[in-house]
């Protein structure tokens, strides 16, 4: 091998080794409905402090993509997934692994570590919408009518929230394409 070529090699292969990001694979943000209008709103994903992380703000994320099938419903409320592109996440934001003591089997949970996700939307690959957790006919006002249902009529009226048809119907109005309803 020509010393050129072996310059040229020894190059690209430096360059693979700096330009190769983390390898998360895929996270999955679950989140009632309500919250799910502000995130997408001002795309921004809020990070809280928390029992087991009292000094920096986190944001849960899951690697189980069947989470659904063991989680319970949140608040009794409507709830959706956000699929995010792991990888592209971890090249901006520090990504951990974390097992909550209380819990003996695996949760696949993942911490970031920030306390908020700039250009939330920029990293969701997909939107995951379980038919399970919707109920049909019921508005706003039947799920929480003092916190949400005033805050809502403006953007479908009383039963947005609870129709999955008008739910999606935003969603796409807001450039979202790749909606799963499971």
């Amino acid at each position: 091998m020509k010393k050129s070529q072996l310059k040229q090699l020894i190059k690209e292969e430096i360059s693979k080794v700096l330009n190769e990001s983390k390898q998360v694979g895929p996270l999955y943000h679950w989140t009632d409905i309500y919250h799910s209008y502000n995130i997408i709103n001002d795309n921004f994903l809020k990070g809280y402090l928390t029992d087991t992380f009292k000094s920096q703000p986190a944001i849960s994320f899951t690697r189980n993509k069947n989470f659904l099938q063991t989680k319970p419903k949140l608040r009794n409320r409507p709830e959706i997934c956000f699929v995010v592109d792991g990888d592209k996440l971890s090249n901006k934001y520090k990504i951990q692994p974390f097992q909550d003591p209380k819990i003996k089997k695996d949760e696949m949970e993942e911490k970031v570590l920030t306390d908020g996700i700039d250009d939330f939307l920029n990293y969701v690959i997909k939107i995951i919408i379980p038919k399970k957790r919707f109920s049909p006919g019921k508005s706003a006002y039947d799920y929480s009518p003092d916190q949400y249902g005033n805050k809502f009529k403006g953007v479908g009226g009383e039963g947005f929230f609870g129709d999955i048809k008008n739910y999606i119907n935003w969603l796409e109005s807001k450039g979202f394409n790749n909606i799963e309803i499971k």
